[in-house]
C-alpha cells in the first residue's frame, strides 16, 4: 500500500532515481511519480495505492502551495477528518489524508505528528525550511530505511531500492546475518546491509538539504492515565476504544471485508466492525495441506449474522509459488507462515483492496495460551539482550510484563510479525487495517494489572470478555492458528525445484549452523533429510531468492548519467 524512495543531496549522485523503482513500485499500482527542488537537492519517486481520494489530483509525491511542502507517505491516516474539522479555515483542494498531513505539519509543525492516529511512513520536503522530516508511525506497522553510504543520504520503503542507489555495492552485515538464522528474520533496528538501518517506530529525523541531522524528536502521543471505579467501568473503556479503533478503520472503507479464521482475534475484529457496519466476512475453504477452524469460522458467522464466504487458495506448481512468495519479501523472512499468507492474501485480492485483520491481538493482549509466561518471574529458559528488550512497539510495557513479554510485545511484533504482514499483503496491492495495534487502545491495554487484562487468569481473558455471550467452548478452545503443511505438500514431488534453488555460497555462509546431512551440495539431499530439517531448508531458500534480488542491483552501471 504505496511505496516511496528519496535522496538528499542528489546533484551529487551519478545514479538515476529510478532505479531503485522495481524494488517497491508493486506497493503502488495506481500510478507512480518522480518531484524534485529546482535545484536537485532532494528527489522523491512515490507509489501509489490509490484509496483515499482516488483521482489523480491526491497523487502522491503531493505539494501542498499554502506551506510549500511536498510529502510522499506510505500508509492511513485514520483520523484525517477530525484534524480537518480542527484545521477548517485551511484551504484545502483535496479529500485525502495526504493534504491533512501536510497542513497539520504548517500549522504545528512537527509536533503536531502526535495529533496522527494511523499507520504511516513519510518524508516531508520543507522548501521554506530547506528541511527534510522523516517520521514513523509510533506503533511500528510501515517500513522506513535509512542509508548513508555514500554522499547522498537516501531513504525508502524497500531497503533494496536504496542499495540499488549506491554507487558502491553494499556488503552484508555479519551480524545482521547471524540474527536472521537464530530469529527467522532481520532484527527490526538494523539492516543486512552495512550502513542501513530503520527509522525507529515513533522517530522523527530532520535533515537540511546538506545531508545533516539537525534533530531527533518523537512523535508518540501523549499517554492517558486511566482509573476505574469499578469491572465494569474498565470493560465499558475497553469495548468504547476497540470500536473506536474499528469505526476508524472503516472510514474509506465502503463494504469491509473481514478475514475470519474462526479464531478468537479475528472473531472480535468482525464482531466490533458488524455493530457499526454491515461486514462481509471471508475465511479459507479447507483444502489439501491446511488445518483450517473452518467450522469455527462458520459457527461464527451464522451465530453474528455475517455475510460468509469461503475462499479457496489456488496454487500452482509449488516452486513456482514459493518463488512467487518469497519474491514479495525485500530483505529475507525464515519463517514458513509468510508462504499462506501471500496465497491467502493473493485469493482475497479480487475481493477487495482493504482487508480487515486481527493481527496483534495475541501481543496486545497476552495471548498465545501462556497467560504465566507473560508474568515477571514466570519460570523462562530464555534470555534476551538489553538492545531486544529496549526495542518497543507501541506505548511502554507495564513493570509486570516478564522479558519474554517484552520481547514479544517489540523485538518480535515489529521484526516478524509486521513484516510479514506488510510485504505479504502491500507488494500485492492490498491494505490489510488491524484495529487490535491502534495506538489508543495499545495505551490503555498497556496501563493493566495482570488481573485486569487476564480477566480470570485467561490468556487474552479482557479481548475474550467482548464475546461474552458466545458458548465456553469456542471462546476458551486451545490456539490453533492457520498452517499449510508445505513440507508434506511439497514433499510428495520429492521437493522438486528446490534443490536446484540453493547455492553453495548459501551454505557456505551457514554451514556452522547446518545440520551435518545439509552441509552437502544440495544435488545430493535426500528427500527425507529434507523433510526432517524443512525449516532450515526454508531459511537457507529465503536467503539464496534475498541474494539473487540483491544481485540485481549490479545493474545499476547502466544507468549511470554521463
Amino acid at each position: 500500500m504505496c511505496g516511496f524512495v528519496g535522496r538528499i543531496q542528489s546533484e551529487i549522485s551519478p545514479i538515476s532515481l529510478d532505479t531503485g523503482l522495481p524494488f517497491f513500485s508493486r506497493r503502488g499500482p495506481d500510478s507512480n511519480h518522480y518531484w524534485s527542488t529546482p535545484g536537485h537537492e532532494v528527489e522523491l519517486i512515490q507509489a501509489r495505492l490509490a484509496i483515499v481520494d482516488t483521482i489523480e489530483r491526491s497523487d502522491q509525491p503531493f505539494t501542498c502551495a499554502t506551506t510549500r511542502a511536498t510529502v510522499a507517505f506510505n500508509g492511513e491516516i485514520y483520523n484525517y477528518d477530525q484534524l480537518k474539522t480542527e484545521l477548517h479555515d485551511f484551504p484545502f483542494r483535496t479529500e485525502s489524508d495526504t493534504e491533512v498531513l501536510l497542513a497539520v505539519y504548517g500549522r504545528w509543525g512537527i509536533a503536531g505528528f502526535k495529533k496522527l492516529r494511523g499507520m504511516f511512513s513519510a518524508c516531508i520536503v520543507d522548501s521554506v525550511k530547506r528541511q527534510v522530516v522523516l517520521f514513523r508511525d509510533p506503533v511500528g506497522k510501515k517500513p522506513l530505511f535509512v542509508s548513508t553510504n555514500s554522499p547522498t543520504v537516501t531513504f525508502g520503503s524497500s531497503v533494496l531500492s536504496l542499495a540499488a542507489l549506491q554507487t558502491e555495492r553494499p556488503k552484508l552485515d555479519e551480524v545482521s546475518t547471524r540474527q536472521y538464522w537464530n530469529d527467522d528474520f532481520v532484527a527490526p533496528n538494523r539492516s543486512l546491509l552495512e550502513g542501513f538501518a530503520p527509522v525507529a517506530p515513533g522517530e522523527v529525523v530532520v535533515y537540511n538539504f546538506s545531508g545533516k541531522i539537525i534533530s531527533r524528536s518523537s512523535c508518540e502521543p501523549d499517554r492517558v492515565q486511566y482509573c476505574f471505579e469499578s469491572n465494569q467501568d474498565l470493560h465499558d473503556c475497553f469495548r468504547n476504544l476497540l470500536e473506536q479503533s474499528v469505526l476508524r478503520r472503516l472510514h474509506n472503507n465502503p463494504h469491509p471485508v473481514s478475514l475470519l479464521s474462526g479464531g478468537i482475534d479475528s472473531s472480535v475484529v468482525t464482531a466490533a466492525a458488524s455493530r457499526i457496519a454491515p461486514t462481509r466476512a471471508l475465511t479459507l475453504s479447507a483444502g489439501p495441506g491446511m488445518v483450517v477452524d473452518r467450522k469455527y469460522a462458520t459457527f461464527a458467522a451464522k451465530r453474528a449474522n455475517w455475510n460468509l464466504d469461503q475462499i479457496t487458495v489456488s496454487k500452482g506448481a509449488m516452486i513456482d509459488e514459493v518463488e512467487w512468495a518469497i519474491s514479495l519479501q525485500d530483505e529475507p523472512l525464515g519463517m514458513i507462515a509468510f508462504f499462506p499468507l501471500a496465497l491467502l492474501v493473493r485469493a482475497c485480492k479480487s475481493t477487495s483492496q482493504i482487508l480487515l485483520s486481527g493481527d496483534g491481538g495475541d501481543e496486545v493482549f497476552c495471548g498465545y495460551d501462556a497467560y504465566t509466561k507473560w508474568q515477571a518471574g514466570s519460570n523462562s529458559n530464555e534470555t534476551y539482550s538489553a538492545t531486544e528488550l529496549s526495542i518497543r512497539s507501541g506505548p511502554e510495557c507495564p513493570n509486570w510484563v516478564s522479558d519474554w513479554g517484552r520481547y514479544t510485545m517489540g523485538y518480535s511484533l515489529l521484526g516478524h510479525n509486521f513484516v510479514k504482514v506488510d510485504r505479504a499483503s502491500a507488494e500485492q496491492g492490498v491494505e490489510i487495517r488491524s484495529p487490535l495495534l491502534d495506538w489508543d487502545l495499545m495505551d490503555f491495554a498497556r496501563q493493566l494489572t495482570p488481573d485486569q487484562i487476564f480477566n480470570g487468569a485467561r490468556s487474552k481473558g479482557l479481548l475474550k470478555s467482548y464475546l461474552k455471550d458466545w458458548p465456553p467452548w469456542f471462546v476458551d478452545r486451545t490456539k490453533a492458528g492457520f498452517t499449510y503443511r508445505l513440507r508434506w505438500i511439497w514433499g510428495i514431488k520429492r521437493y522438486a525445484g528446490l534443490r536446484e534453488s540453493i547455492s553453495e555460497e548459501t551454505l557456505a555462509t551457514f554451514h556452522d549452523e547446518l545440520p551435518p546431512s545439509l552441509r552437502s551440495n544440495p544435488s545430493r539431499w535426500r528427500t527425507w533429510t529434507i523433510f526432517q530439517n524443512f525449516p532450515a531448508v526454508w531459511k537457507l531458500l529465503a536467503w539464496q531468492k534475498f541474494l539473487n534480488r540483491f544481485s540485481t542491483i549490479d545493474g545499476f552501471k547502466s544507468n549511470l548519467v554521463s
